[in-house]
């Protein structure tokens, strides 16, 4: 999901998925240096998540509206 690779299975390079790490765990540390508690930091990290697999869903019903139209 973060980084191109889809939850449901398909294609995605490693190099994205390294990106898709990078960014969560500068996401992670950018949060921990606003002295934000244990408890938001992990809400903001599951919102994220869960913002990114909603992207996907999104992307994939659109991408096979287009090709069946």
């Amino acid at each position: 999901v973060i980084g191109g690779v889809s939850l449901f299975g398909g294609k995605g390079k490693i190099q994205w998925a390294l990106y898709g790490v990078l960014f969560y765990t500068l996401l992670a540390n950018s949060l921990n240096l606003l002295n934000l508690s244990y408890f938001t930091i992990n809400i903001v990290k599951g919102g994220v998540i869960l913002l990114a697999a909603l992207l996907d869903v999104l992307r994939t019903r659109f991408l096979a509206q287009e090709t069946s139209a």
